[in-house]
């Protein structure tokens, strides 16, 4: 619960969530664990904006961190798309999308009711804004991957079908040609 300036807050960030991040082994948990790290940036700008303690340097500083993890997160959603996997691609993108709109919202909300602090909330807010944006527009990407891949499952199953249809009635013609001499009207 160390917030920016606070003694332990080097230990928060340097050391306990990078032991975070080595247990998170697959590609799907490391991205998660990024929309965390991103969330929680954020919750603590928004602390201490409503706080009133937001100055400069800490804005500076949390506004690198929230980048750094924005683009870590993006690098691992680029690599589980690039497996194919198209759902759990579009489920942390969504999910990312999501908290992303969350904060932004909180954030505009903040920079309208504490004039002290827009100045310092205002180019965070940006960042913000423009991610979401980058967010959005992948997240959306990946779901016309996701109803064209489906389509074209419903398609090929459709074809199979009317392909063993066609077969059956193969079969069955060939049966009546076959016994047609036996079978009276």
């Amino acid at each position: 619960g160390t917030l920016p300036g606070d003694m332990l807050y080097p230990v928060k960030v340097s050391i306990n969530e990078e032991v975070r991040s080595f247990v998170a082994f697959s590609d799907e948990a490391q991205a998660r664990w990024d929309t965390r790290r991103v969330e929680r940036r954020l919750e603590e700008v928004e602390e201490l904006a409503a706080g009133g303690r937001l100055n400069t340097e800490t804005r500076a500083d949390m506004e690198s961190r929230f980048e750094s993890h924005a683009q870590a997160f993006e690098e691992r959603a680029e690599k589980i798309k690039t497996k194919q996997d198209t759902q759990s691609s579009l489920e942390v993108l969504s999910n990312f999308e999501t908290s992303l709109k969350a904060h932004e919202q909180i954030l505009t909300q903040i920079a309208s009711e504490k004039e002290s602090v827009k100045g310092e909330v205002d180019p965070l807010l940006v960042k913000v804004r423009i991610k979401l944006n980058a967010a959005t527009k992948t997240r959306s990407d990946a779901e016309a991957k996701v109803s064209a891949e489906a389509n074209g499952e419903f398609k090929n199953a459709a074809e199979g079908k009317l392909g063993a249809a066609e077969n059956k009635i193969a079969e069955v013609r060939k049966y009546l040609a076959r016994v047609k001499s036996s079978v009276s009207a």
